[in-house]
């Protein structure tokens, strides 16, 4: 911001770190001082959209889901493959319950977007919550291992997908090793 003062980006910079800090005021701010010098910034207004969303990051302060998914949808808006503004909406849709929009909102995304992953995931959490046992599988099984996302989110899909199949002991081992992992998850 010393050296570009009014380079939007410099802004999204910082307010991606005020959100990894979990400073809320400052990372809203510098996101929208981001959007007043373009308002094009998708990312921008994607950053605005976390911060008011049910996602587990924006640790329940402040929590507006459909103030968050207004601004995901503007960033999706001006860019349309922004991945993580993809991913991070429909995740805020599911935490609203808002499953066949979740699931709508992925799979016209999974149409143009080449990397899936993080996408399956959602997709397949929602799945999982309407009761569709054998579409959450086919998304949240390939996960197991996968590099691309952390190793938990998996876990804890698969080993609620065991426990709605009645497989116990598979859901429960499955589970505890995501507990293992980082203990917040469950």
């Amino acid at each position: 911001v010393g050296l570009a003062p009014g380079m939007a980006e410099a802004h999204v910079a910082l307010a991606l770190a005020a959100r990894a800090r979990g400073e809320v005021r400052e990372w809203r701010e510098e996101a929208l001082r981001a959007t007043a010098m373009n308002p094009r910034a998708a990312e921008a207004y994607a950053l605005i959209g976390d911060s008011y969303s049910a996602m587990v990051y924006a640790c329940g302060r402040d929590v507006d889901a459909e103030r968050a998914d207004h601004y995901y949808q503007k960033a999706l808006e001006l860019k349309p493959d922004l991945i993580t503004a993809v991913s991070n909406r429909a995740t805020n849709l599911r935490r609203l319950g808002r499953h066949r929009e979740c699931i709508d909102v992925v799979e016209r995304a999974m149409k143009s977007l080449s990397d899936e992953t993080p996408l399956r995931f959602v997709r397949g959490s929602c799945r999982l919550e309407l009761g569709d046992l054998e579409g959450a599988a086919a998304d949240l099984e390939p996960l197991r291992g996968n590099p691309k996302l952390s190793p938990v989110s998996p876990l804890v899909g698969i080993g609620l997908l065991a426990l709605k199949r009645g497989r116990t002991e598979e859901g429960v081992r499955d589970l505890e090793a995501a507990a293992r992992l980082q203990p917040s998850a469950l």
